[in-house]
């Protein structure tokens, strides 16, 4: 199965997320913060194991969502399929969000059929 990163600085919110993930048999990775997940990526890229999407919380402590992405920008990593997770119901600007590999938004809370089917879309 796929690997998925979940990137959620609240503890009970990554919990959920990624519990229905392994049940679902998905490798999962997670991280609580922007700056871990970009070492991290940078790990699994050196180990040519990049994951099949990200699961990326918009309000991040420190360095947010967005800035992660704009960090990862011109990288190999910035080519992973990207799935905003935030409690705005903002709609992201499209040409913005496919510059930035964005390909979906899930708005919390989230349900687990929802979240189920945004990573069956995603990742095939």
């Amino acid at each position: 199965m796929p690997t998925i990163l979940v990137v959620e600085d609240e503890p009970r919110i990554r919990q959920f997320v990624v519990i229905n993930l392994r049940v679902r048999g998905y490798q999962v990775l997670e991280s609580g913060s922007a700056e871990d997940t970009l070492a991290m990526l940078k790990q699994r890229l050196q180990q040519e194991q990049p994951p099949a999407a990200i699961i990326l919380d918009l309000k991040l402590p420190g360095m947010s969502g967005l800035e992660m992405l704009q960090a990862l920008q011109n990288t190999p990593a910035g080519q992973i399929p990207v799935i905003m997770m935030t409690a705005s119901p903002l709609q992201l600007d499209p040409e913005e969000a496919s510059q930035r590999q964005i390909v979906a938004r899930l708005v919390k809370p989230v349900g687990t059929e929802e979240l189920l089917a945004t990573i069956s879309q995603v990742v095939h």
